[in-house]
Order: C-alpha cells, then sequence, then structure tokens
C-alpha cells in the first residue's frame, strides 16, 4: 500500500513532495509509514545474468531527526514487517551509533 504524503505530514509537517511524486523527509524519501515511523527502502538485484536473480532490499528510518540504517540487507522485494518491527525497536533501543555521535551530520 503506497504511503499518502497526508499521512507523513500528519506527524512530520515538514515533509513535501519533489518534483517526481516523491516523499521528502529530513534529505531522504519516505516510501512508507511503519507504527508512525517513515522507512526508506534501498533494492539492488544481483545475478540477472543467472538462473536464480535475487533482490535485496536495505531498510533505512527516521529516527530523532535523522535516517538510520536497519542492518543487514532482505534476501527479498518486501520485507516482513514483523522483520521491520523488530529491526526498529533494535535499532531505536541501541540509539545513536560512535560514528554518528563522532560525526555528526
Amino acid at each position: 500500500m503506497k504511503t499518502s504524503l497526508e499521512s507523513v505530514q500528519l506527524i512530520f509537517p515538514e515533509a513535501c513532495l519533489n518534483t517526481r511524486g516523491k516523499i521528502v523527509l529530513g534529505g531522504g524519501y519516505v516510501d512508507r509509514l511503519l507504527d508512525g515511523v517513515p522507512l526508506s527502502f534501498d533494492r539492488r538485484r544481483y545475478g540477472q545474468g543467472g538462473l536464480n536473480p535475487v533482490t535485496y532490499t536495505w531498510a533505512h528510518a527516521f529516527v530523532a531527526g535523522e535516517w538510520v540504517d536497519l542492518g543487514d540487507p532482505w534476501p527479498c522485494l518486501n520485507p516482513p514487517v514483523k522483520e521491520l518491527r523488530v529491526a526498529l525497536a533494535d535499532r531505536i533501543a541501541r540509539g545513536p551509533s560512535r560514528a554518528e555521535k563522532e560525526f555528526p551530520n
């Protein structure tokens, strides 16, 4: 299900659309909301010339005003919601990484 700009702006009024119709927030794109947290997905396809190409999906969440990585990629197009929730809860519990503390954006 596609996330609407209006649903994102209810939580983050600064969100807007770019010229390609993507929702922009904090320098990243919002692909969906999960429990009120904006998520962004990067996908890459490996093994296109082979018999079994695999798509990997990296997830990022907008937490505490910045985009953070949710860890290792999922070997699928759409990661399961249950696994995204676990990864998000784990990332929030860990807080900012050492690199994020030393080199803030």
